[in-house]
């Protein structure tokens, strides 16, 4: 089992952000951890999952202390759960975020890639 640390490919403070970060956590599978990343900064956010998935379902859960985490809402209320490539807008704004596989198989393998926007174009 590892821990996944989420990885920046578009960082704030770089010639490419422009009021957005993109973080991923890569190459996930059944035995994987996703460590958490801060959002405070961010009040748009939106998740892509990409890869197999087999018989997983990835969450985006999120936590206000790092402690206890719950599955995050998407503008209609309904816990964002994906259990096939796709993307989905977050509704609830959290100090925390860190994606959760469920249900994984041998064969899931997947990266999880989060978009956020920042408030009032804020850079750090």
């Amino acid at each position: 089992m590892a821990l996944i640390e989420p990885v920046y490919v578009v960082r704030p403070n770089t010639l490419e952000y422009q009021g957005i970060a993109i973080v991923q956590w890569p190459n996930v599978t059944s035995a994987d951890t996703c460590a958490p990343v801060e959002l405070c900064k961010y009040n748009e956010r939106s998740i892509q999952l990409s890869g197999t998935l087999g018989t997983a379902a990835v969450s985006l859960d999120g936590s206000l202390t790092g402690t206890v985490y719950e599955t995050l809402l998407d503008h209609n209320g309904v816990p964002v759960s994906l259990d096939c490539n796709g993307v989905r807008q977050l509704s609830v704004l959290t100090r925390y975020a860190k994606p959760v596989v469920t249900g994984a198989d041998g064969t899931t393998s997947v990266t999880i890639t989060v978009m956020m926007k920042g408030v009032y174009g804020t850079i750090n």
